[in-house]
């Protein structure tokens, strides 16, 4: 609902191009999945990879230990 409603409406109050923010829905659908992140970083050789979600879950944070 954030992503497709309040986001651009917001942003487009703000900026006052609404058009600029109704793309970024599209954009963070073609994310890769936090588990998806999590085991490219284990592939790469980092051990005990975990994330955490910050701002309900709009960013995360992702770590993991080099061996």
């Amino acid at each position: 609902v954030y992503s497709f409603t309040v986001m651009p409406r917001l942003g487009g109050l703000v900026s006052g191009r609404r058009a600029a923010y109704t793309y970024l829905p599209a954009s963070v659908a073609a994310f890769h999945t936090r588990e998806a992140i999590a085991q490219m970083m284990e592939d790469a050789g980092l051990r005990d990879v975990r994330w955490n979600d910050l701002l309900m879950g709009m960013v995360v944070l992702h770590r993991g230990v080099k061996r």
